[in-house]
């Protein structure tokens, strides 16, 4: 017998009636299913559905970097990821685990320590950033649902020489000094999570918080709709602007 989905322990109330749908989980989860008990508005968990995590390394002028859980430095969980790399997806427990980054081939070397704790079932994505010598995790949860009417963006502030910023995500018509940003005051080490925009081209343009004095960009990008995309703000040579790191994440 194969199990496809398997709930933890419900109560039912006795002599009434209960209902559950079995539908697509739609990228939401990792499971296989969503089966939701109609009334109550809330998806069960499935105890099999096992969580999920990549890693981007944005931290510019840092080495390749490994990631480690607890002390299994003989087998990283991601290994030699280069700057501007994003790693594929790789199972992790929903239970506390401590990761740890070293640099590549270096583990008596600890960059960062973080422990962190998953939602069964989950998408993560770890974000190393930081100058070189100050290198900071951050994790993001996220889904892999798709639109079929839009394309869908998020953003992540990681370019650690600006505490804030304002971001414009604009169609390629449009004059930046004419409109108010789409993300102002974006802080470092923030995302935006997903958003759903409409399949066209644009421009994304960086400026100074609360100026119109570019920073970075313009980058154009071609959105089609049904995909799901990642824009990274990282920091750049010239300490004075920031560079943009685009990822097509779908699938992811």
């Amino acid at each position: 017998m194969t199990i496809l989905f398997a709930s933890d322990e419900i109560s039912l109330s006795a002599a009434t009636s209960n209902l559950f749908t079995v539908m697509d989980s739609a990228g939401l989860t990792t499971a296989n299913f969503a089966v939701r008990q109609v009334g109550l508005g809330a998806d069960l968990t499935d105890l099999f559905a096992e969580s999920e995590l990549s890693v981007v390394h944005a931290a510019y002028g840092t080495e390749a970097l490994d990631t480690v859980v607890g002390d299994n430095f003989s087998n990283p969980l991601v290994s030699d990821l280069a700057y501007a790399e994003r790693s594929e997806n790789v199972v992790i427990d929903d239970e506390p685990i401590n990761l740890i980054v070293t640099p590549t081939g270096n583990p008596g070397v600890f960059l960062a320590q973080k422990e962190v704790e998953v939602a069964n079932g989950s998408y993560n994505r770890l974000m190393l950033t930081g100058l070189p010598g100050l290198l900071q995790t951050v994790l993001l949860s996220h889904d892999q649902r798709t639109l079929a009417t839009h394309a869908r963006v998020q953003i992540f502030q990681g370019a650690a020489r600006f505490q804030t910023m304002d971001i414009y995500l604009v169609a390629d018509d449009v004059d930046i000094t004419l409109t108010g940003a789409s993300y102002s005051s974006t802080l470092f080490g923030s995302g935006t999570g997903y958003q759903a925009v409409q399949g066209e081209a644009y421009n994304l343009y960086l400026t100074e918080a609360g100026t119109k004095n570019i920073i970075g960009g313009p980058l154009h990008l071609d959105l089609e709709v049904g995909r799901n995309y990642g824009i990274v703000i990282v920091d750049a040579p010239d300490i004075t602007a920031a560079d943009i790191l685009f990822f097509d994440q779908t699938p992811d």
